[in-house]
């Protein structure tokens, strides 16, 4: 039996976008916005929509609430073609969601509710097996897998030949010591600057990524947002790709496409420079519509918009 190409683990949540939004109301107060959308969200579910949307098979494990946003989730996965088949429905929480509040420069700041999408199934569950890789989407919110339930889980992938990879999150109060744990048996970690800066304790992105590879990891990614990304391997010279120059509409999903981009080219076996540019790219595509799955029907919109918007290394 053919294997599937990438399974996401992870976050899965309805996402609220609201734009503008430059200044909060007075208490009691009111503003209008001319932007309001409810997508799909959670960083391992628009993973899973980006994965689908370039042409590979993909599926994901997440948790959703027996209600009309999880149904809402669920009904946009199966439209991608992303195997749900791991999505499970519960009634003790409901689904997972997030406020986003764009403001006129296509920045963002968040109001987020865990709900059911902290209420994993188990890392015994997963069929490792009928996947060529495993993407962990939310660490360190995911606390099925944060820490020794992850490494497990690795350690398998690694024995079966499956590769994996670990996009982390921004949170204060998360399980930062869990998410080093698993960079011990994960091959590409694809941290932002500050979720780097929580997890190595230094402003440099180089310095950053020698840490992450000094865990363990084959491939360090640091996402630098509008900077681009600073790749460094194993062994090998760092690279620095920087993005076309675009004007964000809403930054939303950018580090997820840039993420679906760069795994991408992985498991087609490009090096890693066409890899970090295509990665680059999508991070930067997405960053032109509002939302977070990428806007896109296939993997030749993106090497289109490519041609027009060439990156720089």
């Amino acid at each position: 039996m053919r294997k599937k190409d990438v399974l996401a683990i992870g976050m899965a949540v309805a996402d609220v976008i609201i734009k503008p939004v430059d200044a909060l109301p007075p208490s009691g107060g009111l503003n209008t916005v001319s932007t309001f959308l409810l997508t799909s969200g959670g960083v391992a579910s628009t993973f899973s929509h980006d994965i689908a949307r370039l042409g590979l098979k993909s599926g994901l494990v997440g948790t959703i609430g027996n209600d009309l946003l999880g149904e809402m989730l669920l009904q946009s996965l199966i439209r991608d073609r992303v195997d749900v088949s791991l999505i499970r429905k519960t009634d003790e929480w409901p689904t997972g969601g997030t406020v986003v509040l764009v403001d006129s420069r296509g920045e963002r700041s968040f109001y987020h509710y865990p709900g059911a999408s902290l209420k994993l199934i188990g890392p015994s569950a997963v069929p490792i097996d009928g996947y060529r890789h495993i993407h962990f989407g939310g660490s360190p919110l995911i606390p099925e897998y944060d820490g020794e339930p992850g490494l497990t889980l690795l350690a398998e992938a690694r024995r079966l030949g499956v590769s994996t990879s670990i996009d982390t999150v921004y949170s204060p109060g998360g399980n930062w010591e869990g998410t080093r744990e698993l960079l011990k048996l994960t091959d590409i970690a694809l941290p932002s600057f500050h979720e780097a800066l929580r997890l190595a304790e230094t402003d440099s992105p180089l310095d950053q990524a020698r840490y992450l590879i000094d865990r363990g990891v084959q491939i360090a990614v640091i996402k630098l947002g509008e900077q681009g990304a600073l790749i460094l391997e194993k062994g090998c010279a760092p690279l620095s790709i920087h993005p076309p120059a675009v004007v964000p509409v809403d930054n939303t999903g950018a580090g997820e496409a840039f993420c679906a981009g760069f795994i991408c080219g992985y498991l087609k076996g490009w090096d890693i420079t066409r890899t970090a540019n295509f990665a680059v790219s999508c991070g930067a595509l997405a960053t032109q519509s509002l939302g977070g799955p990428l806007m896109i029907d296939s993997m030749d919109d993106v090497e289109r918009w490519m041609a027009a918007n060439p990156v720089t290394s």
